[in-house]
């Protein structure tokens, strides 16, 4: 059996490819370029930043999705949580592409005005992100108190540390999509 699994793909993904986002991004802001190579930058930072976030959530997801094994309608609500937030990610992606042609080269347009779409559309990538981190927090917490009025005093060592690991892995990442 191959080590390799779309887990393994997120962990790698979440965790080392925001070397190359944040090279792409010191680059950006430290160097000069010309506009065909300040659109690929730009892309290149774009997508790295996409493929992130989706790792990141998808790893939040996989774990959620164990604590909720035997609930067919939350994961079923989970996976559609999560297929939406990737789909609103990647339309703000293609639309920022869309808009960096204005952005690199000089137009009348002031470049703050031109800025600020981009900026709109990137918040809005981390706003559908921290929305999902939100239903994450809120399902993990139910959960734990769901288990607590069943009269499920002490639960195992397994369930415990994923309920703590969800709850902790959400708000941090809720914590980074909020700016905070």
């Amino acid at each position: 059996m191959s080590c390799w699994n779309i887990v393994t793909v997120m962990f790698i993904l979440a965790r080392y490819a925001p070397v190359l986002w944040i090279i792409t991004e010191i680059y950006l802001t430290l160097s000069p370029h010309s506009a065909g190579m300040c659109v690929t930058l730009y892309r290149t930072s774009g997508a790295s930043l996409f493929l992130i976030m989706s790792a990141a959530e998808g790893l939040l997801l996989v774990r959620i999705l164990a604590l909720w094994h035997n609930n067919r309608k939350i994961k079923l609500f989970l996976l559609a949580s999560y297929l939406l937030i990737v789909v609103a990610m990647a339309i703000c992606d293609a639309l920022v592409w869309f808009l960096l042609e204005s952005v690199c080269v000089s137009t009348s347009t002031p470049i703050a005005l031109r800025f600020t779409k981009v900026e709109r559309l990137i918040t809005g990538k981390f706003v559908s992100a921290a929305l999902f981190e939100l239903i994450v927090i809120t399902l993990t917490m139910y959960h734990s108190i769901r288990l607590r009025s069943d009269g499920i005093r002490s639960i195992g060592r397994v369930a415990s540390t994923l309920l703590k690991g969800s709850l902790l892995y959400a708000l941090s990442l809720l914590g980074t999509s909020s700016g905070l």
